[in-house]
């Protein structure tokens, strides 16, 4: 598509990179091969500035070094979000890395500053019970009231334990929020 597009266009050749850095798929770092400027061959690429996630400065401008890492084992420049499956953005292997859309990047962030209940998919009702809501394909679900978090939490946790593409309400804004069933999913 166009996005994908322009992301290739602004980004330099795949062999040209694999010529002058060397990506271990196993540790997730990526290495010079050889000296540039003032960096030697052998140190590794990338520094965390302004959040968690490693970025190197190429001619064509910065990169990420997940993105730089997907680049270099598959030898192209990926057409959607780089997603780091566990959530750690510091783990750069491959087999952490995936092709994801918005919305599924966006189901594995942990419970938000908005979070009323500290927990991903829980929010506390006006009742005082532990409410439990999730979204599955644009379409919101209602998991239930519960007792403890941790029985609210156990219950948001058992579909996405299915591999299903999951949202969560976390905000505490239930009853505002569910005159829309698609208010809040991508």
């Amino acid at each position: 598509g166009g996005a994908a597009a322009m992301i290739k266009a602004c980004k330099p050749n795949i062999e040209q990179l694999r010529s002058k850095f060397s990506y271990d798929p196993e540790s997730g770092e990526i290495k010079r091969k050889e000296n540039i400027g003032r960096w030697r061959a052998g140190t590794i690429v990338g520094t965390t500035a302004h959040g968690l996630y490693r970025a190197t400065r190429l001619p064509s401008g910065k990169v990420y070094i997940h993105i730089l890492a997907w680049a270099l084992h598959y030898g192209d420049w990926p057409g959607s979000i780089v997603d780091h499956v566990d959530g750690n953005p510091s783990n750069n292997r491959i087999g952490n890395l995936r092709l994801a859309t918005k919305s599924q990047n966006g189901c594995n962030r942990g419970a938000t500053r908005l979070s009323s209940s500290g927990v991903k998919g829980v929010f506390r009702g006006r009742n005082g019970r532990h409410r439990a809501e999730i979204c599955i394909n644009k379409k919101r679900i209602y998991l239930g009231e519960f007792r403890t978090l941790e029985e609210a939490r156990q219950a948001a946790l058992a579909l996405q334990r299915g591999g299903r593409h999951v949202m969560y309400f976390e905000t505490g804004q239930g009853s505002a929020l569910s005159s829309g069933a698609h208010h809040g999913c991508d």
